[in-house]
Formats: structure tokens, C-alpha cells, sequence
């Protein structure tokens, strides 16, 4: 592609026996089915999963300046239980912050309001509550290079956002915010914890607020019976000889915490199997 106009400039082929499609959970689904390769399960794009989030800033009397050191060193997990159901039961909660354009488009309000918010960007806290989700999105090629994802969590999915996002106010408010601000559409702030009811009227629907995404993942999930998964246990698509899958689109479905390190052990694992074949 050219460096600027991101044009074709011309074709490359590679000849390869073993080849590692490592393109995200985004990425690897429009690439298989762009290739036009047997899924007879037809899973392949259609298990998206993105743990969605909602966020929270709470604006405090001193500068805590957020946006130095490690975001996420402190987590909690009360509100997460991979054993139980109902609702309080798949909610994770952490410290999350911006630089300061990704922070004024989550913000709310509009011009000298929106100004003055910002001018206080160095007394602002972020709490984001991640769901584990059960919502299933799609993946779909888009043109010759693109893709498109259609994805919007259903209602069980939506109201445990709320949830997670009344947590993340009332924690902002217990560490000793003066208020806190919800990104809905129409702006909402909140000036002490006992206004927390006000959260309890919102429903979340398309345009009321941002929701965020930064894990997607399962959109590929592997599995050994060929006639549902198209890539088996150890990473090798079953209809396409030489073709191995290592990226967070295999796991069976959200995972419910970070999948940075999940990814990391998958790519080994996938890669051994590489290796293994190889004799």
C-alpha cells in the first residue's frame, strides 16, 4: 500500500506450508471470510464478544493528576463472580484515564461548559465498570480491506451496565469526589452520593451514552468437532491445511478480565503446535 494514499501500489505472494493468522478478533474473522473458506458451523465472525464499558469522572478539591503513572494498579472485584448469576455478578471495576482529547470527547457538555470542565482535567478521577458480557456480536468484511462490526449489548447486558455504573459513582463519591460526572447525552452530574438515585431512571439505548470497547474477542472460538468450529484446540483451521489461528478471537467467549496475558499464553500455545507439526 502507499505509505500516504494507502492505495494498492501492487500484489505480494508469499509462498508458505504453515501459515499463522494473527489479526485480532476483528481482523482474523474478516480475513476468513473474505478468503471464502468452509465454516460448516458458521460461527466464524458471528461470537463477538468486547466486555463493554461504561465510565464515571469524579472531579475531587485537590489535583490528583490521573493521568501520571499506571492507570490500573488497583481493581474491584466485588462485583464480578464467575460462579454466581444475577444481576451485581459480572461487573468489574478499575481506575481509567485519557489524554486530554480522549477525555473531552467523553465528557460532558458543550461550549464554555464543556470548557470549564476541562479546565479542571487535572482534578478529574475515571472509574470504568468492564462488562462480562454474553451479547454476541458480528464481524463481516467490508470492501477489499475493511470490516464492519455490528454489536450492542442486549438488555440482561445493558442493565448490568447500569449497574456497574451506579458502582463506579458511588465508589468515586466514597474516595472523596464533590461530584461526579455521567457522559450521557444530555449532561448529568451528580453533587453528592445521595443523588445516586438519580442513576436509577436510566435506561441505556443507542446515542444515550458512550459506550467503550477495547477487548473484543471470541469471534473465532476453537473447538475439535469440525461440523461447529472452524479452528480446532490447537489452533489449526479444520478446512484449510497449513493454516493456524493464535489471537484472542479462539477463546470460547468473554473471559471476563483483561486477555492480554490469555493471548499471550494462547500464541504459545498455538505456536507449539506450529512447531510440532512441522515434524
Amino acid at each position: 500500500l502507499d505509505a500516504i494514499t494507502r492505495e494498492p501500489r501492487g500484489e505480494l505472494f508469499v509462498r508458505a506450508p504453515r501459515v499463522c493468522l494473527a489479526a485480532s478478533a476483528t481482523g482474523t474473522p474478516a480475513i476468513l471470510l473474505r478468503s471464502d473458506l468452509r465454516d460448516p458451523g458458521g460461527e466464524t465472525g458471528r461470537r463477538l464478544r468486547v466486555h463493554p464499558a461504561l465510565i464515571a469522572a469524579g472531579e475531587f478539591s485537590d489535583p490528583v493528576m490521573a493521568y501520571q503513572g499506571i492507570p490500573q494498579t488497583y481493581e474491584c472485584s466485588e462485583f464480578l463472580d464467575f460462579e454466581r448469576e444475577g444481576p451485581g455478578t459480572r461487573s468489574w471495576i478499575i481506575p481509567a484515564f485519557a489524554h486530554p482529547v480522549g477525555t473531552a470527547t467523553l465528557m460532558p457538555g458543550l461550549g464554555a461548559q464543556h470548557r470549564e470542565l476541562m479546565q479542571r482535567y487535572d482534578k478529574l478521577a475515571v472509574f470504568t465498570s468492564m462488562l462480562h458480557d454474553r451479547t454476541t456480536g458480528v464481524v463481516e468484511p467490508d470492501g477489499d480491506l475493511g470490516l464492519s462490526i455490528e454489536y450492542w449489548p442486549d438488555e440482561q447486558d445493558r442493565r448490568e451496565l447500569l449497574f456497574g455504573l451506579r458502582a463506579c459513582a458511588r465508589l468515586l463519591f466514597a474516595a472523596g469526589a464533590t461530584r461526579v460526572h455521567i457522559p450521557t447525552a444530555k449532561p448529568l452530574s451528580l453533587d453528592d452520593a445521595s443523588e445516586l438515585s438519580r442513576l436509577d431512571g436510566l435506561r441505556l439505548e443507542r446515542g444515550d451514552m458512550d459506550v467503550t470497547a477495547v477487548h473484543p474477542m471470541a469471534s473465532v472460538p476453537m473447538g475439535d468437532d469440525p461440523s461447529v468450529a472452524a479452528v480446532d484446540s490447537r489452533g489449526a483451521h479444520h478446512h484449510l491445511r497449513g493454516l493456524w489461528v493464535a489471537d484472542g478471537s479462539l477463546f470460547p467467549s468473554s473471559i471476563g478480565v483483561p486477555p492480554q496475558l490469555s493471548i499471550y499464553a494462547m500464541g504459545l500455545h498455538v505456536g507449539r503446535a506450529i512447531v510440532a507439526a512441522r515434524g
